[in-house]
């Protein structure tokens, strides 16, 4: 129309669609999924037309033509989103609460509350409230010069923060290059676990022909990369994570996590028993586990920078992510070669096999779930006969 606002029709389900010049959805009218017969409903909508603030939908199917009419709350949203269009920020803040008191759930409102704080040089209080709109962009703004007074006001202390973590940083590895390689051998079960990121030849060395390795350390860092992986969804930073507690699932989140892991040991012990390797299950666990302590570090980060860094820094996270992962795939690999004693070629076809072993057990899984929910639904059919 003359503002610049888009109504877009989907003739499949006779929905309208109005979304305004920056794309943002303002709402949604009409339905029928092709079989409607209520006013505002359509078989068939085939056309759409615009006169003032009328919209005009024509049924193809039915011979219609249905006339929308504006209301007064429409013309209200509309014109306060023109003026947060046109910049005119403050002048619709008030519009705005207003329209909130009606509507508590209208994201362009939360939108132009938000640019209004941060014109006003309020920049908290328009990062909770494009926080409540889900507006990464604003959000992002209103951060940027939020996080720049925070520094400016704490420069002293943050100076001497990073001035201690880098002195922290360099007296240990000073002290960790005297110490010798030989102090694996003979150390606790925790030392071992976490020598395997730097020395992941010796430590599974220890592992294999002395038989260590602690299945109890083995299951608590699976649980702990499980718990990091849902706070990483939970805790990490508005503007690199997408969550929702309407779709959020923490089991889901353990299927991904922990029983991807569970699955990769059981195929690949079952897998590798056949080819000839050497690998006792407890092996295959405890290293695979063992392997997931950078992807931990990584989950730690990452719920830290997330929610210090602006979206143009996040190449620092993507960097961060990809190291961590090759850093596990390394451990994994010399881990895997070492307990199976096998060459890279003949990993490589066990690995590629494991996989397939893995796909094999979550189809049967899924094979006798569907037998056990019929069966289940079977007995019952059988106990209301009988009972009735």
């Amino acid at each position: 129309d003359e503002n610049e606002f888009m109504y877009c029709l989907d003739t499949t389900y006779g929905r309208v669609f109005l979304y305004d010049a920056e794309n943002r959805m303002i709402t949604a009218f009409g339905g029928g999924m092709g079989d409607g017969t209520q006013n505002g409903t359509f078989k068939g909508a085939s056309g759409i037309a615009l006169k003032g603030k009328q919209v005009l939908i024509c049924d193809s199917i039915s011979n219609t033509l249905t006339i929308f009419k504006r209301n007064s709350y429409g013309d209200k949203v509309l014109t306060l989103d023109k003026m947060t269009i046109d910049g005119d920020y403050v002048e619709s803040l008030k519009g705005w609460e207003e329209v909130l008191t009606l509507d508590k759930n209208l994201q362009i409102a939360y939108t132009g509350i938000a640019r209004a704080y941060l014109a006003q040089e309020k920049y908290e209080e328009a990062m909770n409230m494009a926080l409540e709109g889900y507006d990464r962009d604003t959000y992002a703004l209103a951060y940027e010069y939020r996080r720049t007074e925070l520094v400016s006001e704490n420069f002293g202390w943050i100076f001497a923060a990073i001035v201690l973590l880098i002195g922290a940083i360099v007296a240990w590895a000073i002290i960790s290059s005297k110490r010798e390689v030989t102090e694996i051998k003979g150390s606790s079960e925790t030392k071992l676990m976490f020598s395997t990121i730097i020395h992941p030849g010796i430590a599974f060395e220890e592992i294999k022909d002395k038989r260590r390795g602690s299945i109890k350390l083995a299951i608590t860092v699976l649980l702990v990369f499980y718990a990091l992986s849902v706070m990483e969804t939970l805790w990490g930073g508005f503007l690199f994570t997408n969550f929702d507690p309407g779709t959020f699932n923490s089991l889901w989140a353990f299927v991904r996590s922990a029983g991807l892991v569970v699955l990769w040991s059981v195929a690949n012990w079952l897998v590798c028993t056949l080819a000839g390797g050497k690998g006792r299950f407890k092996e295959i666990l405890v290293v695979t586990c063992y392997a997931l302590i950078p992807l931990i570090l990584k989950s730690v980060l990452y719920i830290g920078l997330s929610n210090i860094l602006l979206p143009t820094e996040g190449s620092f996270l993507t960097i961060i992510t990809v190291s961590a992962y090759l850093w596990a795939a390394l451990i994994l690999i010399i881990g895997m070669l070492r307990i199976h004693d096998f060459t890279m070629g003949r990993f490589i076809g066990t690995s590629l096999l494991t996989i397939v072993g893995m796909a094999a057990i979550v189809f049967l899984l899924i094979l006798v779930g569907i037998l056990l929910q019929q069966l289940s639904g079977f007995l019952v059919t059988v106990f209301i006969e009988l009972l009735m």
